[in-house]
């Protein structure tokens, strides 16, 4: 999935989740319950879920914001996204006019690198670590890629968006890619990414999402 946990504790997570499964029908017991208390417990444990990722959801967004005020960005769109299942580890997103930057984060209690940023140096601070993803410089295959209907029905869906664009061979290829879904596989490109590829002569040649 790409989240940034051990193996160790996806291990543990299976382990816990198959005796939550398994253990109920050891010698039949798990018949016993009535199925209106197994729906409880599920509503339950899915409210608590709920409940407990819209409050860290917004210790993380309060990092982000802050992150970017620290930077002085100019923010068009800004979010922090969980990265499942860990309630702890968020992705945080700024949006500018030049292109998304990207501040992974960990709420479990370690220090606040935004916050340790801006301290004096210390050799316990943290340095301030993200990431930054700048549009293509613009050109005519740009301009006549977002001309198209569907690119700008791709470009109304995607929130964080990063255009790219490379040559192969004599065609220009540009990509939009939506950086609220994280590329997991060096080999494949992200889940909703968009190209468009134009001929030598600028004609239009294909379109679509990338598949593979």
């Amino acid at each position: 999935m790409g989240a940034p946990i051990s193996l160790a504790a996806l291990l543990a997570l299976v382990a816990v989740l198959a005796a939550l499964f398994l253990l109920p029908a050891v010698r039949g017991r798990g018949v016993q319950v009535p199925h209106a208390s197994w729906n409880r417990v599920g509503l339950i444990a899915a409210l608590t879920y709920i409940a407990l990722a819209s409050f860290t959801h917004h210790a993380a967004l309060a990092r982000v914001e802050e992150f970017a005020a620290l930077e002085r960005l100019d923010v068009q769109a800004i979010g922090a996204l969980p990265l499942p299942p860990s309630l702890w580890h968020w992705d945080g997103l700024v949006l500018t006019p030049r292109g998304v930057y990207e501040k992974r984060m960990d709420l479990s209690g370690k220090p606040d690198q935004v916050q340790a940023a801006a301290a004096p140096p210390s050799p316990e601070v943290f340095p301030l670590e993200y990431r930054f993803y700048p549009d293509a410089p613009e050109n005519s295959y740009i301009d006549a890629a977002r001309r198209l209907p569907e690119v700008q029905t791709v470009l109304w869906f995607s929130r964080f968006p990063v255009t790219r664009f490379h040559k192969e061979g004599s065609d220009a290829i540009v990509e939009i890619a939506d950086l609220r879904f994280p590329h997991v596989r060096p080999d494949r490109p992200a889940s909703f990414t968009y190209r468009v590829r134009f001929g030598l002569d600028g004609r239009l040649r294909s379109q679509g999402w990338v598949r593979r």
